[in-house]
């Protein structure tokens, strides 16, 4: 008998006995719904809006390009040029300045936190495992400046890529080189990229197979909104409690992370170093800091928070008493437009439209004109910051000083805030907004954050309208959305994004722009899907880790070695998941890969799994039995099983009989079964033509 050709990748499958394995299954029926209390699904769009600021974007195929508004395009064709870790400029990383004295205008040194030595050995671990390292603290309490820090200490080898707020981040799967250039990626404010296009946990989960650390920072007000959703309960006395949506993109990244905390006040043992350093470096800055921060940090008195502060609150005064009305209005737009939960930089015109809204009182304040109020919020002071800071370089997007945002306010965000702050906001602002305002008891204004998100399918938006339709009473429309949620977060949904993210990798495109995302994105999907219990994603999964691409892109021969083992055991995992829920396309592969492993001892396992399949009624099952029989010198089964494969439509099972027949001389025998091999073939190719057309192909 001729050696038979190895199994296909996808089990071998025959048209005619196994077209389980061909087809997904979704064994969820379609939902109706109430069109009065949910309206009619719309498709949702997941795109990130234009930014301004450095941006990664689609170049030319197999390109990544660096872009600043007014600026040539910066091709990056290389991850070799970015710079080092210890080339990497401070405040390009997001570090305050420090406050000038003495004419200095460069950062004061660095004072030693407590927490360094943990934070430089969770650097060096993501390094090493991949991961993500989150510094949180308040505004001006020197967490940028401590990871930076720990970030040049323990990778001085590593290149960084520091991406602005808002840059489409899916193009980074394909930063590929051939040499073994490390490379890490700086996210300060990493709520700035928390939205589609960013940072969401398919590129997390990518980034530490990977071995890129991820190293973020993010301010403590911001971290507690975004992780209320999980401590907290969703309704009154804990209703919706495990209704939480771990798909929101904020969540799932913020779990991948045990944040080091930084506080805004100093130990003592903090500022004793600060008092040393100040004096063995002779620098009047940090002297300043130890002698005067008061109830303050050092780091928050060298960024001027507090002065900045009392200027802008007691700028609200008649212009004739030095006052300047028109300017506390302006940074009152801003802050409050970033306290609903807006993170994107503002237009100009925006805040000079808002600000109106805070002058209705103030005519006897005798506003300045809208030019002197820029210049008076936009001016530099102590040579560090300005209340409005610009966020391009045409300035024509500001936001407020961070320590603005995150004081303590004693006045509400005025509801004309909210409105223009939902017409700016993206689809993740929305859903932050909406959660803002219902904390602040503004259950009018969520609704109107969350309804578009929730009609256009966003589970977690779905979930909220049901908790405020259950706060005011209304249980049936609660019970409605709550039912969409349900859905949206089955394991028949889950599959059906992994297959839309597997159809658009597929499919054929001029600029494959995110092709590599889109298959980081299918591989996520289907690995929740398979999680949730979906036997057909367990399968896919399977073939999809099998091939442990991109895994270790930039290791050497033993950790690519222990890459591919991994794999293979997470494939074996999984095809061993999806054969005992019954899938025989999987024990068919499971009794491959044991075969594959162990030729010699990997039979009897093989045989087990091929005769389950087998048993099922699949064609491959038998004719891998009939290979196993052949192996062991059990010709006669060999020959039974693979009558049995043939009859059943596979078509090397009847070719394979062809030549066995015509060996035996038994031309009449043979020519039999090459009739059927023939016609089974036949069937097959109108089978595949048919299906390629019913999904649109010409």
């Amino acid at each position: 008998m001729e050696q038979w050709p190895e199994q296909s990748r996808d089990g071998g499958r025959n048209p005619a006995r196994n077209r389980t394995h061909d087809t997904p299954h979704d064994s969820a029926g379609e939902t109706t719904h109430n069109p009065a209390r949910s309206p009619a699904r719309r498709p949702t769009r997941n795109t990130a809006r234009d930014v301004s600021g450095t941006a990664v974007m689609a170049g030319s195929v197999g390109d990544i390009h660096l872009a600043a508004p007014g600026d040539a395009a910066r091709l990056l064709r290389s991850l070799a040029d970015l710079p080092l870790t210890g080339e990497f400029a401070p405040f390009a990383a997001g570090v305050h300045r420090a406050r000038h004295s003495g004419g200095s205008g460069a950062l004061p040194p660095y004072v030693a936190r407590d927490r360094d030595d943990e934070l430089r050995g969770r650097v060096a671990a993501a390094a090493a495992d991949g991961g993500l390292v989150l510094v949180v603290g308040p505004s001006t309490a020197g967490k940028t400046r401590a990871a930076l820090e720990a970030v040049r200490g323990a990778l001085p080898r590593h290149r960084v890529l520091s991406p602005d707020p808002g840059s489409d981040l899916h193009r980074l799967p394909e930063l590929v080189d051939t040499d073994t250039t490390r490379w890490m990626l700086w996210l300060d404010n990493m709520e700035g990229h928390l939205r589609p296009g960013g940072l969401g946990p398919e590129l997390v989960s990518w980034l530490v197979r990977a071995r890129v650390p991820i190293v973020a920072t993010m301010r403590t007000k911001v971290y507690r909104r975004l992780r209320s959703e999980l401590r907290g309960s969703d309704g009154p006395d804990g209703q919706g409690a495990g209704r939480r949506d771990e798909r929101m993109i904020g969540m799932r990244v913020l779990n991948a992370a045990d944040p080091v905390h930084l506080e805004r006040t100093w130990s003592a043992a903090e500022l004793r170093r600060l008092r040393s350093v100040a004096a063995a470096e002779a620098d009047g800055r940090l002297a300043e800091a130890y002698a005067h921060h008061g109830d303050f940090g050092p780091t928050e008195y060298l960024a001027a928070g507090p002065e900045l502060l009392d200027e802008w609150r007691g700028a609200r005064r008649p212009t004739a008493d030095d006052g300047n009305p028109r300017g506390h209005a302006l940074v009152a737009a801003a802050t409050d437009l970033a306290r609903t939960g807006l993170s994107s930089p503002v237009p100009r015109t925006l805040l000079d439209e808002v600000h109106a809204g805070y002058l209705a009182d103030a005519v006897l304040l005798r506003p300045e004109g809208l030019a002197e109020a820029w210049a008076w919020a936009t001016g530099q002071r102590l040579g560090v910051t300005s209340l409005l800071v610009p966020c391009d370089l045409e300035q024509s997007t500001w936001r407020a000083f961070d320590y603005l945002v995150d004081a303590d306010h004693t006045t509400e965000v005025p509801e004309h805030v909210w409105r223009r702050a939902l017409d700016h906001a993206t689809g993740e602002e929305r859903w932050l907004i909406g959660r803002t305002a219902r904390d602040a008891g503004l259950p009018e204004i969520a609704e109107a954050a969350w309804l578009p998100l929730a009609e256009q399918g966003e589970s977690r938006a779905m979930n909220s309208l049901g908790v405020l339709l259950e706060e005011r009473g209304d249980y049936e429309g609660a019970a409605e959305w709550f039912g969409r949620t349900d859905v949206a977060e089955s394991g028949d949904a889950l599959y059906r994004i992994a297959r839309s993210f597997r159809g658009r990798a597929a499919a054929p495109r001029t600029v494959p722009a995110n092709a590599v995302m889109d298959r980081v994105s299918t591989e996520y999907w289907m690995r929740r899907a398979a999680e949730a219990g979906h036997v057909q994603a367990m399968f896919e999964l399977a073939a999809l880790v099998g091939r442990a691409s991109m895994l270790t892109i930039f290791d050497g021969p033993e950790r690519q070695a222990e890459a591919w083992a991994a794999a293979e055991a997470a494939a074996e995992h999984w095809y061993r998941a999806a054969a005992s829920a019954g899938h025989t396309g999987a024990m068919v592969a499971l009794a491959g890969l044991l075969m594959r492993r162990d030729p010699g001892g990997g039979l009897d396992g093989a045989a087990e799994w091929f005769r389950a399949a087998a048993d099922g009624g699949d064609a491959q099952g038998m004719y891998g039995l009939a290979r196993v029989c052949r192996e062991r010198g059990e010709t006669a089964d060999a020959e039974q099983w693979l009558r049995d494969a043939a009859r059943s439509g596979h078509v090397h099972a009847g070719y394979d009989l062809v030549r066995m027949y015509e060996r035996r001389g038994d031309r009449a025998e043979s020519a039999r079964w090459l009739g059927r091999a023939v016609r089974s073939e036949r069937r097959g190719v109108a089978d595949t033509l048919a299906a390629y057309l019913h999904r649109g192909g010409s």
